[in-house]
């Protein structure tokens, strides 16, 4: 009988601890979602002579951004811009601005004749004029740790 009762008390101890052990791992469940984490963010671009994207990521109820960026394309901005971000899991409003470079009338004029009667060996850019387009736009994106997909 006096081994029941002693083995009673370590029992108890050791279900309190289980219990206390528990309840601080189910209380700091919050506090890790809020750790920030590796994101990738994949921004799609339809139109391929974007010269500029400007990218800010806030936290849906919020007004002040976690983040940005700026990405420059000097030649031929490709389809799909990867980047990487490090924010906390969550629901995030992106805006974004797109800066685009449109030629118009910019053809290569035929060679012109050399006094020696010979045509020039390259050809040189007529005058043309640029135009600059830029875009804005807003999408709401769940970040979960992975890849996202931001068609723009």
């Amino acid at each position: 009988m006096s081994s029941t009762t002693s083995a009673a008390p370590g029992r108890r101890q050791l279900i309190g601890r289980l219990i206390l052990l528990v309840g601080l791992g189910l209380a700091s469940l919050p506090v890790l979602a809020r750790v920030p984490r590796e994101q990738t963010l994949v921004f799609r671009l339809n139109d391929r002579s974007v010269t500029r994207l400007e990218a800010s990521f806030t936290p849906v109820g919020e007004t002040a951004p976690l983040g940005a960026v700026t990405l420059r394309f000097p030649d031929r901005a490709p389809r799909s811009v990867r980047h990487q971000v490090t924010l906390p899991n969550g629901d995030y409003t992106i805006a974004v601005e797109l800066e685009s470079t449109e030629h118009s009338g910019a053809e290569l004029a035929p060679p012109a004749p050399r006094a020696s009667g010979r045509g020039a060996s390259d050809s040189e850019p007529s005058t043309g004029s640029e135009s600059t387009r830029e875009t804005s736009s807003v999408r709401r994106v769940s970040l979960q740790g992975g890849e996202t997909v931001i068609p723009l």
